[in-house]
């Protein structure tokens, strides 16, 4: 990726999570943006334009990985980095990578340092 801020979409339905993922980031350099709904994601998107989409599995509304595939029908080159806390979402992982989908996945909860060289090793791409 080129020098400028590597813009990173954060989604969680718990502000405390997304807020804090935020922070952490933004103070590594990042650009930020925050979602607290897979809708609400997908439009923010749009205008974003992020290289990496940091997304729960589980919102309340639609799931992270259709949030994923939503933002990859427009921006086939932007990354996925899944999040969750439950370790029963294996079925629907297993699925999203038959289905294709390439992400890397982290479970909460997020060490800040994992996070930051999974997004390094991603610019670095």
């Amino acid at each position: 990726m080129t020098e400028q801020a590597v813009r990173v979409l954060v989604v969680d339905d718990e502000p405390n999570i997304t807020s804090t993922l935020a922070m952490i980031l933004n103070m590594q350099g990042f650009e930020t943006a925050s979602a607290l709904s897979g809708v609400e994601a997908v439009a923010l998107a749009r205008t974003f334009r992020p290289h990496v989409a940091l997304l729960d599995v589980h919102l309340g509304d639609i799931t992270g990985i259709e949030v994923a595939l939503a933002i990859l029908e427009t921006m086939p080159g932007c990354q996925i980095v899944l999040i969750t806390g439950l370790l029963a979402t294996h079925r629907i992982l297993d699925q999203a990578k038959t289905d294709g989908l390439r992400f890397e996945l982290l479970i909460k909860p997020v060490q800040p340092p994992h996070l930051l060289e999974i997004l390094k090793q991603m610019a670095a791409a």
